[in-house]
This record gives C-alpha cells, sequence and structure tokens, in this order.
C-alpha cells in the first residue's frame, strides 16, 4: 500500500515539475520576457486587448496613442501576461514589425499574440518576426489557448482545427484545469447566431468568415467544457469608429463567456483586465485607456451594442476602398485579371491574324481565278 502510494506521489510529483518547467520556458518572441510560474493555489492577473494598430485611415506603423500612452498601467499592474489579438500593425512590413517589438519591449510582461489579418499578409515575414501562430500555455491551473483564424481567413484550418479539438476534449476531462481561456483575433462565435447579429455587423471586417464553421465544427466540443468549467473567448476585430470597443455576453445557463476588445484611436478605447482569484473565480473588468467612464461589464452586450450602433457611422466606401488598396490580395486579384485580359486579348489577336491570311488567300485565289478566264476569253 505504502508502496503504491509513493508511485502515485511520484508520477503527480512528476506531471507538477513537468508543467512547472514548461511554464518557465515560455518566453515571448515580442519582448523577450518568460512566463512566470503560477503556483496552484495562487492568484494572478492579465490584460488582453485586440486592433493595437489603432485608427484604419492613419495608416500609421506604430501602435495606437492610447496604448503607447498607457504602458506604464500595464507594467504597474503586477499582470502576469498581456495577451494581444491580432491586427497589431497595419501593414505586414520589416518597420511596423521593429515598432512593435520596440514598443512592447518597454512592458514588464510577456505579450502573446493571437494573430490577425494585417500581420500575416506577409505570413512567412511575421513567422520570421515571432515563430509560431497557434499553441497553448499553461499558468497555474489554467490553459490559454491562442489561435489562429487568418489561415484561411475566418476558419480554422484542418490540422490545427484537430490540434484545438483534441486539446479541448483533453480538457473537459482534466479536473486539475479550471478555467479555459481561448484567444483569437476573428470573432468566430459571432457568426450564425441572431443573438450575435449586431455584433457581427458592426466587426471591423466582415469578409472571409465561414458560415457554419463554428456551430458544426467547435461549438459542440467548446460546450462540452463549458459543461464542466469555465470558458472565456476573447476576440479583437472591433474597436474602428463603426464599431465598439468592448463586448461581453455569457451564454444563458452556460460556463461560457465571449468577451471581444479592441482599439480604433477612439475616445472611448479601452482594455481587458482579467483577475483570476486564489480559488479560481474569474472577474473580468474593462478600462479606459483615455479617462472616460467605463461600466460594469455585463453591460456590454447585444443590447448595449443594438442602442450604441444605431448613432455610428457605417464603414465609409472611402475607409473600404483604403482597407483595399493596402490589402496584397487586391493586388494580386488586379494582376490575375489583367493576365486574364492579356490572355484573352492575345487568343483575339491570333484570331484575328489567321482571318487576314485566310482572307488574303482567298483574295489570291479569286485573283488566279479571274485571270485564267481571262485567257480563255482572249484564247476565243
Amino acid at each position: 500500500m505504502e508502496r503504491r502510494l509513493a508511485i502515485v506521489l511520484l508520477v503527480l510529483g512528476q506531471g507538477y515539475w513537468a508543467c512547472a518547467a514548461q511554464q518557465a520556458e515560455t518566453v515571448s518572441p515580442f519582448n523577450g520576457i518568460s512566463l512566470k510560474r503560477i503556483e496552484p493555489s495562487q492568484a494572478y492577473s492579465f490584460w488582453a486587448v485586440g486592433h493595437l494598430y489603432g485608427q484604419p485611415a492613419i495608416q500609421s506603423v506604430h501602435p495606437a496613442g492610447s496604448f503607447l500612452a498607457n504602458l506604464d498601467l500595464i507594467n504597474t499592474s503586477d499582470a502576469t501576461a498581456l495577451m494581444l489579438l491580432g491586427d497589431i500593425v497595419r501593414r505586414s512590413e520589416d518597420i511596423s514589425f521593429r515598432n512593435i517589438r520596440s514598443a512592447v519591449r518597454r512592458l514588464t510582461v510577456p505579450v502573446f499574440n493571437a494573430v490577425g489579418t494585417h500581420e500575416v499578409a506577409d505570413r512567412r515575414l511575421y513567422v520570421r518576426y515571432f515563430g509560431r501562430t497557434w499553441y497553448d500555455l499553461r499558468v497555474g491551473r489554467d490553459v490559454f489557448i491562442v489561435l489562429d483564424t487568418e489561415q484561411p481567413p475566418g476558419h480554422i484550418a484542418a490540422g490545427q482545427l484537430d490540434w484545438f479539438t483534441n486539446l479541448l476534449a483533453e480538457l473537459a476531462s482534466d479536473e486539475q484545469v479550471r478555467n479555459v481561456f481561448i484567444f483569437s483575433h476573428r470573432l468566430l462565435w459571432a457568426v450564425d447566431d441572431p443573438r450575435l447579429e449586431v455584433v457581427f455587423k458592426h466587426l471591423n471586417s466582415q469578409t472571409g468568415y465561414q458560415p457554419g464553421h463554428f456551430r458544426q465544427s467547435i461549438e459542440p466540443m467548446l460546450t462540452r467544457v463549458a459543461s464542466r468549467k469555465p470558458v472565456v473567448w476573447f476576440s479583437g476585430d472591433v474597436g474602428v469608429s463603426w464599431s465598439l470597443p468592448t463586448f461581453y455576453w455569457r451564454v444563458p445557463g452556460q460556463e461560457l463567456t465571449y468577451v471581444a476588445t479592441g482599439l480604433g484611436d477612439t475616445a472611448d478605447d479601452a482594455i481587458i483586465k482579467v483577475n483570476v482569484s486564489s480559488d479560481g473565480q474569474v472577474a473580468i473588468n474593462a478600462v479606459s485607456l483615455t479617462g472616460a467612464e467605463v461600466l460594469p461589464i455585463e453591460r456590454y452586450g447585444p443590447e448595449y451594442w443594438s442602442a450604441k450602433t444605431a448613432a455610428l457611422p457605417s464603414a465609409t466606401y472611402g475607409q473600404r476602398a483604403m482597407n483595399c488598396l493596402t490589402d496584397k490580395k487586391f493586388y494580386a486579384g488586379v494582376l490575375a485579371g489583367l493576365i486574364i485580359i492579356g490572355a484573352g486579348l492575345g487568343v483575339r489577336r491570333l484570331a484575328r491574324r489567321a482571318d487576314g491570311r485566310g482572307t488574303r488567300h482567298a483574295s489570291v485565289v479569286g485573283s488566279d481565278e479571274n485571270q485564267d478566264t481571262k485567257r480563255m476569253h482572249n484564247e476565243e
């Protein structure tokens, strides 16, 4: 009996130290700071924010001013991590990546990112700077899952989807895990749900989403996990002038909560602060980056969005055109169109040349026939 107990304790101890070692070895690719080890009964906190580049029309190579002005807010909070939710730069280019790295190196907490549309326009360049785009982190007895919803856009591809659903299945049955936090850029959960239609209509961008993907491939397993422990999914494609900076909604009757947060260089720019108590209780709050009044997080639900978005401007044609003109896919489409047009003109030109040769040949034949006829008349 004592021997069996010793074996059990040894296995548990190895598991604990393996988990601790994994945490100690997790280093931010953005500022080189390690994710500190959190004891199972230790309280901790973290920040979450999306759309870090801010106002689309500015075309800046720096993060939003509201973020840069509040780095001390993050540094003095003793947080465990800052979780970025995509669109951290306006363009996928060296200068923008160097600038975002320079900015977050002024922080004293490790920074991680769930990639957005803009930074992976040149995916190879992003990976060269910041490495992998989907992974999980262990923080105390909680699990952070970071997703890549841009390969393809608005979708989780087969390989990542298998990893994600298998991980959720493991977490559902793992009694040592207390909370599951999921981070993505795209609001996959806002698609095909009439209750969240107002949110989907006012996203920063609605392009690329795959109807039915979330409901069929992700939600069943997500609901299973949430039936056993709290799940909070954070997304970041909100916050510009035709959207709102904060959304919060707990699915009725479930331990499943959806949160959206993003910057747009507006007077209402805000960031999300999450506190996890020593017994695993989760408290979520919005924190203004501009000094504006904020409400209790529960107030930022679908009803709030319905009331507030009624007075918001729609994305102007100019803004949509600017987004289009700065998207590499636009130029790829233009190039493909030019190739098709060029090929069509070439075929048409060849056809005309062939017709011309046929006409000239017919003229020559006709001329020869006329000459033969004249000769016959002269001989007569």
